[in-house]
């Protein structure tokens, strides 16, 4: 009987991502939709790694607990070899710029260039795709030309409210997508981009 009832689970979490990915095809490339849920994986599988709680839910909250605190494990979490390895090749495949695009900031005092969530096609694709009303707004601020938010901000109103263990059961997919993807992957591409810049 508990045979039956996990390959009932399983099927069931199996087909929720395949209807989310699904979904994703229809305004994204089939190549992009494949790396987005490539890196998701291998960032769950990396805070399972580091974080060792008992469900992916409390390792989610703990991460976007250390992104609030801007915690020195954060350093630690994004040194994965399997992270580093998926930034590399979508670099090689020239899919970066996908997925983020490069915002300069050219003050007087500040010069500095960050990655930030590719604005237009991609975040109206992951708005038609969420499934919370609270997502889709989201996604509608961020879409907007010049808005900008900061991930500690996005974890901390994750955070808010258990908002994050709601979103996990309606949204789970693309909450997963975007937390890797516009959190993790991007805090190790501006890292990058800081060390490419002091070194020239």
């Amino acid at each position: 009987m508990e045979r039956f009832i996990c390959i009932t689970i399983l099927i069931f979490l199996f087909s929720c991502s395949n209807k989310s990915k699904e979904n994703l095809k229809e305004c994204l490339d089939e190549n992009e939709v494949e790396f987005l849920y490539e890196g998701k994986t291998i960032f769950e599988e990396a805070l399972v790694k580091f974080y060792s709680k008992k469900n992916l839910a409390e390792n989610y909250k703990v991460y976007l607990e250390d992104l609030t605190i801007a915690s020195d494990s954060l350093v630690m979490l994004e040194s994965n070899t399997k992270a580093l390895q998926f930034i590399d090749k979508l670099r090689k495949l020239n899919k970066i710029h996908s997925f983020w695009t490069i915002n300069k900031t050219d003050q007087s005092i500040l010069k500095q260039e960050d990655y930030e969530i590719a604005k237009g096609n991609y975040l109206s694709c992951l708005e038609s795709v969420a499934k919370t009303e609270i997502f889709k707004d989201f996604f509608i601020v961020l879409n907007d030309k010049g808005v900008n938010i900061s991930s500690a901000i996005v974890a901390e109103s994750l955070l808010h409210e258990d908002l994050i263990t709601r979103m996990l059961k309606e949204d789970k997919e693309l909450l997963s997508i975007y937390v890797a993807f516009h959190m993790y992957y991007e805090s190790i591409l501006n890292s990058q981009l800081y060390l490419e810049e002091k070194v020239f």
